[in-house]
């Protein structure tokens, strides 16, 4: 269910503000995931052009498409915390949950979970990395079963989600999607266009994300060669293989492997505009 919403191996990011008066943060330009906790005050997030308030005690499971904007009223003293994630592309099924912002009364098993985010240290160190990632994937699990027990989601057919475990189980193989349908027992056409309407994109294109996330772990958990890791994640050159890297996680292959898969909040890798009144 959760790789429905993020990318779990994109890395995660916790952070907190606190708006004495009132503020504005963003506007976010690219497709984010988050879990934003509202602890103190008032907010209104902006999702894709559409407003929604939140108020204290509440969380808010966000997967943006264009652009995030969070407005603190003026007056008004606000304290959020957040977990942020890269977004997966699968925008059917279980991310029905955030078309709109999914809202929820903040859980104390979340709370705590989002506490022992922001607890650690801001260094590269691997295990570090490694409980911050198991952390973020745990808020936005707690979050997410609160929104699952409001707005229960149905699975996606049978012979479809059939075609979506055999690429993940077999990402390395050279899938076409005559084969991919004939395997099913469909055709190419109603493959594509069902697969596209559950989960956000072609199973070609699904592959290739398959492939890129494999990449990544093995970048930061192999000291093997570029080359090698294009071959074993099916890449038809280590060319397309960086590309593909860049184009998915915003940095290099040697630069994924230099920070150990460390993902920067957006308030630095996006340079948002952060107003405190």
């Amino acid at each position: 269910m959760l790789e429905k919403l993020i990318d779990r191996d994109g890395g995660f990011a916790f952070g907190a503000a606190w708006y004495p008066r009132g503020g504005a943060y963003g506007p976010l330009r690219r497709r984010y995931a988050m879990v934003l906790m509202l602890h103190e005050g008032e907010a209104v997030i902006s999702c894709d052009g559409l407003s929604h308030p939140l108020r204290a005690g509440q969380s808010a499971l966000i997967r943006n498409r264009t652009t995030l904007e969070i407005h603190y009223p003026p007056g008004v003293a606000t304290s959020i915390s957040w977990c942020e994630a890269s977004p997966s592309e699968e925008i059917g099924t279980g991310a029905q949950l955030v078309e709109e912002p999914a809202i929820v009364a903040t859980s104390s098993r979340a709370e705590a979970l989002q506490r022992a985010g922001l607890d650690l240290k801001s260094d590269n160190a691997a295990v570090e990395i490694d409980l911050r990632d198991a952390l973020g994937q745990a808020v936005f699990a707690a979050v997410l079963l609160d929104a699952w027990q409001i707005m229960p989601v149905a699975a996606p057919p049978p012979r479809i989600a059939l075609a979506r475990d055999l690429l993940r189980g077999g990402y390395r193989e050279p899938w076409t999607v005559a084969g991919l349908a004939a395997r099913c027992n469909l055709t190419r056409e109603h493959l594509t266009a069902s697969f596209r309407r559950h989960f956000g994109m072609t199973p070609a294109r699904y592959l290739w994300r398959l492939r890129a996330a494999a990449g990544r772990r093995l970048l930061i958990e192999t000291g093997w060669s570029v080359d090698a890791i294009a071959v074993e994640c099916g890449y038809k050159s280590p060319f397309h293989f960086s590309r593909q890297i860049k184009s998915v996680y915003g940095n290099t292959p040697s630069e994924i492997r230099a920070l150990r898969g460390y993902r920067p909040p957006s308030d630095v890798a996006e340079c948002a505009m952060d107003i405190v009144f």
